[in-house]
């Protein structure tokens, strides 16, 4: 802490000594800092503070959605469609061939998982829980032109067509199986350590 001679100042030298003495009470570190610099040195000399780490993770800015052209088989005229955000589809044959427009849809795949399920005993791979975001522009059913999640339950068997309450449902479901899981789990350990000790 600095310390400062008792003395009679000016007003105006009192009043600075006063902010000084409540600046160090309240920031005990800069003034150490301040008394233990070489009297008269710059305040550049004073040791950095060193430089703290950043705990923002660079965010990617989303890509645009893309707007493209195709030739409806219907009309034979162009449409504009603009992918919903996310699509993956790279809609080539759309564009290079007249399609129908309920034929255009968008999609974003979720990545496979896959187990190995025994089918007349012998093991073999399939996929479950498989999730894709689709939509479908001009589908008839508005249901279909919305954003809307299909979740492929197991190889080629899908709840299909699922609006925000309706995936909220199957995810409470399967959490709750998975919480069944767990606890089977967890007697499943104490059951084998159990048998051991028996045998």
């Amino acid at each position: 802490m600095t310390t400062y001679p008792a003395t009679e100042l000016p007003a105006e030298a009192a009043e600075q000594e006063a902010v000084r003495r409540s600046v160090d009470a309240q920031f005990p570190l800069v003034a150490q800092l301040l008394a233990d610099r070489p009297s008269g040195a710059p305040l550049a000399l004073l040791p950095a503070m060193p430089a703290q780490p950043s705990r923002v993770e660079p965010v990617e800015a989303p890509e645009a959605p893309r707007t493209w052209t195709f030739t409806s088989s219907e009309t034979s005229r162009p449409v504009t469609v603009t992918c919903m955000p996310g699509c993956e589809m790279s809609h080539s044959s759309d564009i290079k061939t007249p399609t129908h427009p309920e034929d255009i849809w968008c999609q974003a795949r979720a990545e496979d998982v896959t187990l190995p399920v025994n089918v007349s005993t012998e093991a073999e791979e399939f996929r479950i829980l498989g999730i894709t975001l689709n939509v479908r522009p001009f589908d008839k059913r508005m249901s279909q032109r919305l954003p809307h999640v299909d979740v492929e339950v197991l190889d080629d068997h899908w709840v299909e067509c699922l609006d925000p309450d309706g995936l909220e449902d199957v995810i409470d479901a399967l959490a709750a199986r998975v919480a069944s899981l767990r606890k089977t789990h967890a007697q499943l350990i104490e059951v084998r350590a159990a048998y051991r000790k028996q045998a």
